[in-house]
């Protein structure tokens, strides 16, 4: 299933720019180091990495309890899909909220369109339970980043847990998982999409996040 999940990906990928090179894809056990890695056109996937939230292993090796939750096997390809991407489109400059904020959120697009037949919390790396709570408070997740002044902040500890694996969220209810900034940056992408008139490859392309913010015309229902 995970195989033939990441030859779709990367013949939808192909579709769109097929003058990228295609990596090779090998699996690999590197002591519980690595996950999804990319390297000389080379994806390498550490399958240690992915043996389920319950594995035995992690217990040994004494990995909190959030941290096992992103074991899932369920969520490789959305892994992959995610650093090919960081290999081509990723801009080291950009460190303020919103760059990050837009920048997952077109990863996320991207990854729903290439992987269309998984679930979508799959591809967030959600579990259901999560992807319900996020859904359900989108606009009052909003109007959090909104008051505190988060969007044009450059304070990376201010916000990390938006967008990095963590035990919560900073100043969110417990409920919220970590990196939901995954979920709002593509509900933002997604809007864009719909009010405006641009492909995919140009959305890939495009790294004015400030335009696509503004043109997204964004508003979570209340």
């Amino acid at each position: 299933q995970i195989e033939e999940e990441i030859d779709l990906a990367f013949t939808n990928i192909n579709k769109y720019f097929p003058n990228y090179t295609l990596p090779e894809v090998y699996t690999f056990f590197g002591g519980f180091k690595y996950g999804v890695i990319f390297y000389d056109d080379v994806v390498g996937i550490g399958l240690e990495n992915f043996l389920g939230k319950n594995s035995k292993f992690y217990s040994f090796l004494g990995e909190p309890k959030y941290f096992r939750d992103y074991k899932n096997p369920d969520f490789i390809s959305s892994n992959v899909v995610e650093v090919w991407c960081n290999n081509y489109f990723l801009q080291d400059n950009k460190v303020d909220f919103l760059s990050k904020l837009i920048y997952f959120g077109k990863i996320m697009y991207f990854t729903n369109d290439v992987l269309s037949k998984n679930e979508v919390q799959n591809n967030l790396r959600f579990s259901k339970k999560q992807l319900d709570w996020l859904l359900e408070n989108e606009s009052k997740i909003w109007s959090f980043i909104i008051e505190n002044k988060l969007l044009y902040s450059q304070r990376e500890r201010d916000y990390r847990s938006f967008f990095y694996y963590s035990p919560f969220v900073k100043g969110m209810p417990k409920e919220a998982p970590a990196r939901l900034g995954y979920f709002i940056g593509m509900k933002i992408v997604e809007s864009y999409m719909k009010n405006n008139r641009v492909s995919i490859n140009e959305l890939m392309l495009e790294n004015d996040y400030s335009k696509i913010l503004n043109k997204s015309k964004y508003k979570p229902r209340k």
